[in-house]
């Protein structure tokens, strides 16, 4: 986590006293990212096996809160470009090719290579129950593709008008519904941001025209830094005594 935190005070640093104008999100800046991301994602997962790479042990969360972040922007940003387009072809291109299709294939060999015997019914029914993936670590598969389903809901049905709302209850009902079955907080933490996601993509240039100002943002920077790392040490708190 001082990694990130000294990534994030670099980056801030070159943008107040760099000579640079800023930069918004785009298809070209954010597909370079959600690269680092993957990586940063993989290199969480080793430091379990290799302490030399313990740095990233506790970066996993932040990591994935950010693809899922940029998912809900790109999922509002490519319907606002193209809506009925976009909709027609959405499950096809977002859930078939870019979720399903790949897990499904990464699932077949797992099975084949490290599970051949196991008993898909009664993993099935640990899923449900307790939130226990067959796939170790495919938790995140899941939770996206409801968010993918209920974003298409509620754009196709209701033309994106209230798709803040539709997001904003199926996720209150969502962190229920898996908290009540035990599910651990993976499942609804780094979810959360999805949402959020969408909402800085349907009003992004009012937002731009607050923090264009650079009094505004050299001051809001160091705030939301300041509070990344309160949270955090909060957080290394309660897993102290819980």
């Amino acid at each position: 986590m001082i990694l990130f935190g000294l990534c994030i005070l670099l980056l801030y640093t070159i943008s107040v006293f760099g000579k640079g104008d800023l930069c918004f999100f785009s298809k070209d800046k954010v597909l370079p990212l959600k690269a680092i991301l993957a990586i940063g994602i993989v290199l969480h997962h080793l430091s379990y096996e290799f302490g030399f790479l313990s740095e990233f042990h506790s970066l996993g969360p932040v990591l994935l809160s950010i693809f899922f972040f940029i998912s809900g922007y790109g999922l509002m940003r490519q319907f606002e470009n193209s809506r009925e387009r976009y909709l027609a072809a959405f499950f096809k291109k977002r859930v078939l090719f870019a979720v399903l299709l790949p897990f499904i294939i990464s699932a077949a060999v797992y099975f084949a290579v490290l599970q051949p015997d196991i008993n898909i019914c009664y993993a099935i029914k640990v899923f449900f129950s307790s939130g226990n993936v067959i796939v170790p670590n495919s938790w995140f598969v899941f939770a996206i593709l409801l968010y993918y389903i209920f974003f298409w809901l509620s754009c196709k049905l209701l033309n994106g008008k209230y798709v803040i709302a539709v997001l904003s209850v199926f996720t209150i009902a969502y962190i229920l519904f898996t908290v009540s079955l035990g599910y651990a907080r993976h499942w609804y933490i780094e979810i959360l941001v999805f949402p959020f996601g969408v909402i800085y993509s349907k009003y992004e240039n009012k937002l731009q025209t607050i923090y264009m100002h650079k009094r505004i943002y050299m001051m809001v920077a160091p705030v939301c830094l300041i509070a990344i790392c309160l949270f955090y040490v909060l957080g290394v708190k309660y897993n102290e005594l819980y």
